[in-house]
């Protein structure tokens, strides 16, 4: 059974990155150091900069994706199919209350809330080794580009919430389908008059999209689908 789940993650902060290379490069030592000072004060997710790589997508390979220590999936579905929507908090610096990428067809390798160490990177020197907890087929993954503004008060991308706080929470398939919607609408209207490189970027998000929107079922009209539960 597929469960559909939001995450909390920080925006990632570095200027050296172009929007969809966000979340696809190991930081330099000093991007590192600019991450935990960004964040180190707030009390929320891990205490380094894991998610760097959530992103790194290569052709016809699974990425590997860290999930912070409160959006771990309750050990009862860890043999389930995930996907996982990420999500900024609503007080990031960078970009608040945005849901910014998708991991679809996502299986969990990490045993409860133990990560794995990643062992196709070098460590940076001073800092943590990186770890992951899952693993997501390349064609099912890709950042939002651009992002797109989420209230969960109003029902449309969550349940609504009087507050969020830090951890997962699960959706259901109308909000997946929903986000999955309004970003492919946004995504169809801007590559009739984007750049050749900005085209070639666009249609594989197209494709992803329309991969992730026939696997999961996640088609309807014209009009957002209002959910309330």
């Amino acid at each position: 059974m597929t469960k559909f789940v939001a995450i909390k993650i920080h925006y990632d902060h570095r200027k050296s990155l172009t929007p969809y290379l966000k979340y696809s490069k190991v930081p330099t030592p000093e991007e590192y150091q600019e991450y935990l000072n960004l964040f180190h004060d707030e009390g929320i997710g891990g205490a380094g900069f894991h998610e760097c790589l959530n992103f790194a997508i290569r052709e016809h390979e699974n990425t590997k994706i860290y999930l912070p220590p409160t959006c771990i999936p309750n050990s009862k579905y860890m043999d389930e199919d995930f996907v996982f929507f990420s999500f900024t908090y609503k007080h990031d610096k960078e970009m608040p209350s945005s849901i910014i990428g998708v991991h679809a067809a996502t299986k969990i390798h990490s045993i409860g809330k133990e990560p794995l160490l990643r062992d196709d990177i070098e460590p940076i020197e001073g800092a943590e080794p990186f770890y992951y907890h899952a693993e997501a087929p390349s064609d099912f993954i890709t950042l939002f580009t651009p992002a797109i503004e989420y209230d969960y008060r109003e029902g449309l991308f969550t349940p609504i919430y009087k507050s969020w706080g830090n951890g997962l929470r699960y959706i259901n398939e109308d909000h997946a389908t929903n986000i999955i919607n309004t970003v492919l609408k946004e995504a169809q209207k801007r590559r009739p008059n984007a750049s050749i490189s900005e085209e070639i970027i666009i249609s594989r998000e197209i494709r992803t999209l329309e991969s992730i929107q026939k696997k999961y079922g996640l088609t309807s009209d014209d009009e957002l689908l209002i959910n309330k539960g």
